[in-house]
C-alpha cells in the first residue's frame, strides 16, 4: 500500500511537470525516467540518496541525473539537497 501511495504521488508530481521536448519518443523517455526518478527517492525518506546510487539504481549515468535534477528537478518544488549531491523528496 505504501508503494501504490508513493506512485500516485510521484504521478501528482508529474502532472505539475510541463513537457517541453518537440518529440513525443524524448518525452515518454524523460518521463519514465521522472517516474522512476521521484519513485526511487520516494522510497527512500527522508535521508534521500546519493546521485551516483540512483544512477546505478536507473541504470542511467550520474551526469544524466544531475542534469535532470538542474533542469526538470527544479519544477518539483518536493526535492530538496540534503547533502551535498544527495537529494530526498519531502513533503509539502
Amino acid at each position: 500500500s505504501q508503494d501504490i501511495q508513493n506512485y500516485f504521488e510521484c504521478e501528482m508530481l508529474l502532472s505539475e511537470i510541463k513537457p517541453s521536448a518537440k518529440n513525443p519518443a524524448r518525452r515518454k523517455r524523460r518521463k519514465n525516467l521522472t517516474l522512476a526518478l521521484l519513485h526511487f527517492l520516494g522510497s527512500k525518506g527522508k535521508k534521500g540518496a546519493h546521485v551516483k546510487a540512483i544512477a546505478q539504481a536507473l541504470g542511467t549515468k550520474p551526469a544524466n541525473i544531475t542534469a535532470w535534477i538542474f533542469s526538470t528537478g527544479k519544477k518539483v518544488s518536493e526535492l530538496k539537497k540534503v547533502k551535498p549531491a544527495t537529494y530526498a523528496l519531502t513533503g509539502k
